[in-house]
């Protein structure tokens, strides 16, 4: 039995009438076992074989389709606002590099928003102790 895949509003709507197994079929070929890779990878791939249908194959034509893919990936990868969507945003970067649908010094850019990011992760206040023995050192005072 194959397991249930989750989709964006996006895809809901670009799927709409296709069968389950159509759905599972088309998004089950990801090139990652990362999910947000995969899911930047879905998003790529359907940018640019909707913009090649319309625009066709010329050679000005695939500049297109590869700035819409480009675009459409990145705008797919995880927000900086946990570690797990970091280290998801980190795979997706280095997995765009390798393809080369971003160069490296836009790699290291994005990279560089990542570190900022896991420094104010770590800067988030911590949540209080609760109730229970207070601290060591105030018990000293006493």
């Amino acid at each position: 039995m194959l397991e249930p895949i989750e989709l964006t509003p996006g895809e809901i709507e670009e799927f709409k009438g296709f069968t389950q197994q159509e759905i599972w079929a088309e998004m089950a070929d990801g090139p990652s076992v990362n999910p947000a890779v995969n899911r930047c990878m879905r998003a790529c791939n359907r940018a640019a074989k909707k913009t090649r249908a319309e625009l066709g194959t010329s050679e000005e034509a695939e500049f297109i389709v590869a700035k819409e893919a480009r675009f459409r990936y990145l705008r797919a990868m995880p927000p900086l606002d946990s570690y797990e969507n970091v280290r998801d945003f980190i795979a997706c970067v280095s997995f765009a590099e390798v393809l080369n649908l971003i160069l490296h010094h836009q790699a290291e850019d994005l990279l560089s928003s990542a570190k900022f990011a896991l420094a104010a992760l770590r800067l988030e206040k911590k949540p209080s102790r609760g109730p229970g023995r207070p601290p060591k050192s105030a018990a000293k005072r006493k």
